[in-house]
This record gives C-alpha cells, sequence and structure tokens, in this order.
C-alpha cells in the first residue's frame, strides 16, 4: 500500500518535524506499508522562514538573537537533508492547491493530512489550503491528530462549505484534540468518521544516545559535568527570568529553541538532536506541547508550565491521565509564586510514570492502521 503524509515536514519547528518523521517511520514499520512525505511546501512557508523576514532593527539592536536564529535556521536546513524520514522523489513549492494536486493524482493509494495545525484558519498559510486534501486525487483520504484551534464558526459561510465538502470525501478523520473535533462533528454528514487520535510523537522511538547532556553538548555549550542540568523550551522571558534568577548557581541552564539573557542558549540543534537532549536531561521545563510529548515518551523528568497560547494542547495530556498531572502547572506566576523554587523543581527531577499511558496510545493506533486497511 502506498500512502503519502502531507504535514509541515519543512516547518523550522522541533515539534512539527518530529512529529512527521515519527508518523512515517511508524507507518513504515509496517509490512504492506510503503510511506513517504509528500515534498510540498507553500511558498508563505519558505517565506515565514526565510532569515529575511529578520528586521533590520533586530540585526542591529539584538546581534545575539540575530545569531542565534541564523545558527539555527542552518541547524533545520541541515536536518531536512539528513535521511531520516523517506520523501517523496518529487517536490514542489507553491501556494496553488491544483499544483498540488498535479503532484500526488493517482500517486498514492491514500494520502494522509496532518499531524500538526494543517487545519488553523487564520494561520499565515491562510484558508483554504492544499492541507485539507480538495478535489479529486484519485485515491483515499485520512487525516491523523490533525489540528486547527480555530473557530470554523467565525468562517464565512462559503468557507463553511468548503469544510463540509471536502470531509465529505474523507474515510477516517483523525483529529488531535477534541475541541477540534467537537467541531468537525457539526460539520460532516458522518460524525463516526471523526475520531480523537494521539500526537504521533507518542507512536515511535527515536534511537538517543544516553550520555549526559554536557556531553552531548561538548563544542557547542560549556557546561559543569558535575551539575545537573535544566533544560528550558519556552519563549517565554519572564519564566526562563524566575529560573535563572532561583536556580543559576545550582545547576546548569540551557535553553533551546528560544535564546535567553543568562542562559547556556544552545542553537544549533538539529531536531534529532533535540530528541538527545530531552532523553538526557535531568529536568525539562517546557511551554510547548511537544516538549511534553518528548519528555514523556522518554520517561525524562519534566515540568509543563501553562500557556495561554498552547493550553488547549497541554491540557488535552493533562487530562488524560493522574500519573502524571502534578507535572502541569498553570503559568509562570504560579512558579514564581513557590518559596525556594529550586528545591521545588528538584522534587519534579526523578522519572515520571508514564510508560503505561504511551503503551495505551500506541496500542490505540490500531484503530487508524485497521482504517488504513479497509
Amino acid at each position: 500500500m502506498k500512502i503519502g503524509i502531507l504535514t509541515y515536514h519543512h516547518a523550522h519547528n522541533y515539534g512539527a518535524y518530529i512529529q512527521a518523521c515519527a508518523l512515517c517511520n511508524r507507518l513504515n514499520a509496517e509490512p504492506d506499508i510503503d510511506c513517504e512525505l509528500i515534498d510540498f511546501r507553500m511558498k508563505k512557508e519558505v517565506d515565514f522562514y526565510s532569515l529575511s523576514r529578520i528586521s533590520k532593527k533586530t540585526r542591529l539592536l539584538r546581534p545575539m538573537k540575530y545569531h542565534f536564529m541564523k545558527e539555527q535556521f542552518a541547524a533545520f536546513e541541515e536536518a531536512l537533508s539528513d535521511p531520516v524520514m523517506k520523501k517523496s522523489d518529487t517536490s514542489i513549492v507553491s501556494d496553488s492547491i491544483d499544483d498540488f494536486t498535479n503532484l500526488v493524482k493517482g500517486r498514492y493509494d491514500a494520502i494522509i493530512t496532518g499531524s500538526d495545525e494543517v487545519w488553523k484558519t487564520e494561520a499565515y498559510r491562510g484558508f483554504p489550503t492544499a492541507y485539507w486534501l480538495p478535489g479529486d486525487l484519485q485515491c483515499k483520504k485520512f487525516a491523523y491528530a490533525a489540528s486547527s484551534r480555530s473557530d470554523f464558526s467565525s468562517l464565512p459561510e462559503s468557507g463553511k462549505q468548503f469544510i463540509q465538502n471536502t470531509l465529505h470525501d474523507y474515510t477516517f478523520i483523525g483529529v488531535r484534540e477534541q475541541s477540534t473535533a467537537d467541531q468537525l462533528i457539526h460539520m460532516t454528514d458522518a460524525p463516526s468518521k471523526v475520531h480523537v487520535c494521539c500526537d504521533p510523537s507518542f507512536l515511535y522511538d527515536f534511537p538517543v544516545r544516553k550520555a549526559s547532556v554536557p556531553e552531548l553538548l561538548e563544542g557547542k555549550c560549556r557546561l559543569n559535568p558535575s551539575k545537573k542540568t535544566i533544560l528550558l523550551m519556552s519563549n517565554e522571558r519572564k519564566l526562563a527570568f524566575t529560573i535563572l534568577k532561583n536556580c543559576a548557581g545550582h545547576c546548569n541552564l540551557v535553553s533551546v529553541y528560544n535564546s535567553h539573557p543568562g542562559w547556556k542558549n544552545a542553537a544549533h540543534i538539529k531536531p534529532l538532536e533535540w530528541v538527545e537532549l530531552i532523553a538526557n536531561a535531568d529536568l525539562v521545563i517546557t511551554t510547548y506541547f511537544h516538549g511534553t510529548c518528548l519528555s514523556i515518551v522518554n520517561q525524562t523528568p519534566f515540568l509543563t508550565v501553562g500557556s495561554a497560547a498552547r493550553d488547549s494542547k497541554l491540557i488535552s495530556v493533562f487530562d488524560e491521565t493522574a500519573s502524571f498531572r502534578d507535572r502541569y502547572i498553570k503559568n509562570t506566576e504560579a512558579l514564581a509564586s513557590q518559596k525556594n523554587l529550586y528545591q521545588y523543581l528538584e522534587n519534579f527531577m526523578t522519572p515520571p510514570e508514564t510508560a503505561g499511558y504511551v503503551a495505551e496510545k500506541r496500542e490505540n493506533f490500531s484503530v487508524f492502521l485497521s482504517a488504513l486497511r479497509s
């Protein structure tokens, strides 16, 4: 069975890269499936992730931030040439749905859209896009862990009709959050096709070296090998400052994906190196969904701090289990209110009980596999 996946595999974003790689590799573990990522990007995405979008003001007034972004850009570009996920032998950069249709029509037995926020209607890629899989593609259509976090009721009638017409052609509509499912159930003529699925990052074990973070970052950051390491993944400066103020001197403080004053900022980190850092950290503190997911998969000590921009995704994980619900704290203010913050964080530096949760997610994937083979 020839399967194509349409997702944000080329975005300069750790979570986007990892979820794409995980779903493709997991499906290729099935003996009857030949799966590849459809190498399609929108021009809007290419422009968005271009270094040229960084303003002259940022380059002049915040040279350290600009240097960090340049290094990060280079790391992602290098990663996209690594043979860690199978991609189609033809590629295209276009904002045209017709161009995508011509690229894939009749080429696959089935196309899967998702995971990630491929159905977000107000983002920079616009709406509608090829990620909805509209039109006749001469194959079955599936969604797996697609996400939106958009209010479809605010769309004009033409937009709502587009979604309804498009969903009609799907064999299986898998979404990542219940909030997306609730909206789509009312927009399809077959509500039973809508399922809530786990993010692909839960489904696949990436090969990781067992080593300390100082060893992994040797040559990139100078760290004290005798101290524990807190790995931060957040763009919230107040959170970074709060941890720095209370924990500097007690442990190594390393930030990935975002740069923060006073931290060891690891910029040139490719996605699989990011997974290794998470797997080996003494504590991961994150406001990001995939930072949480990869900590859970690797049974890494972690603390997730709520963020208004991402709470719907984060809460969907913690609402499902009581075994590690205490590793979610509402916001930075709640964390800052702790009297002895470092001692408070030390309480989380023990491996969480996550194996059962991950095993359940992987077992439930069989529902999607059955639909794919039907």
